[in-house]
């Protein structure tokens, strides 16, 4: 018999696990992510934005398939006029991590679009294997980037969030994976 302290040690590991999550498998069964936060109010949102939005579900289900694990938090400040940043954090044999941070005021459907802009950018880097610390990544933003007052962007991270947004603006469901 498991004594009191054992059980409630799985279970705060179970919480923990799930407030890490923003995919729930079939059955309710609690599935690994590549894309993760400690905030809830982050994970509800990209559960959302899993639910409601197809090309978002396509970035986080690429980013599950890749070596790419990222983390998302909100931030009180950014650089700049910046909403969003990707920063690399650590590249390890297995796993290379990186941290999107976004804008604490930033709300509702505008937060998860905003997600799907910077979710583009680490699909980039998952697509680009040498990328592996800060110098790699300012390499690939040189050459797939344009630079702005920002620093650098993709055309393809504006159309997604542009494509998110609009997913989310009309309700657009994927219904059992169809």
């Amino acid at each position: 018999m498991l004594s009191r302290l054992a059980i409630r040690a799985t279970l705060a590991a179970t919480l923990v696990g799930t407030l890490m999550t923003p995919r729930v498998a079939a059955e309710g069964d609690i599935r690994p992510t590549h894309v993760r936060s400690t905030e809830r109010h982050v994970v509800d949102a990209l559960r959302q934005g899993y639910d409601r939005s197809p090309t978002f579900r396509r970035l986080v289900d690429e980013l599950e398939a890749s070596d790419v694990i990222v983390y998302v938090q909100p931030a009180t400040q950014l650089p700049g006029s910046l909403r969003g940043h990707i920063r690399f954090a650590v590249a390890t044999a297995a796993n290379r991590y990186l941290r999107i941070f976004v804008s604490a005021k930033v709300r509702g459907d505008a937060f998860i679009a905003l997600v799907g802009h910077e979710l583009q950018h680490a699909g980039e880097v998952a697509r680009s294997p040498f990328v592996r610390d800060d110098r790699s990544l300012a390499v690939l933003y040189r050459v797939i980037g344009d630079a702005n007052s920002a620093g650098w962007d993709t055309d393809a991270a504006c159309g997604i969030g542009a494509i998110v947004q609009d997913e989310l603006r009309r309700g657009t469901r994927q219904v059992n994976g169809q």
